[in-house]
């Protein structure tokens, strides 16, 4: 099922631009910090703490406008996960290793619902 397909049965129409507009939004400081598990940018804590809480405050946002059907369920269900490692990883920054140990679940979570659910 495209993403776009997904969008318009669990999100409202409305929405669906907001939803995209967050994603969007997530691109570049998730590239950054990607960047930073890979060791070709230096750690800075306070880059990956914005995206972190970015990651948890948007998720409640994104909950709220899904319907009840069951694929909305599936993506309460996975933006839940995500936002419960993302607030993990907010203990863990301490360090660039740390961080690159509890920001591995963050992506997993990313990368299956990317998986499933985008074009």
């Amino acid at each position: 099922m495209s993403v776009g397909l997904v969008l318009l049965l669990t999100i409202s129409v409305a929405y669906a631009a907001g939803f995209k507009g967050i994603m969007k939004a997530w691109r570049s400081p998730t590239n950054a910090a990607k960047a930073m598990v890979s060791g070709s940018e230096p750690y800075d804590a306070a880059t990956v703490r914005k995206l972190l809480q970015a990651y948890i405050a948007d998720s409640d946002d994104i909950k709220s406008h899904l319907s009840t059907s069951a694929e909305s369920e599936d993506l309460k269900r996975r933006f839940t996960a995500f936002q419960s490692d993302a607030k993990a990883a907010l203990g863990q920054l301490d360090s660039a290793a740390k961080f690159k140990a509890a920001y591995a679940p963050v992506m997993d979570n990313c990368s299956s619902c990317h998986d499933k659910y985008r074009d």
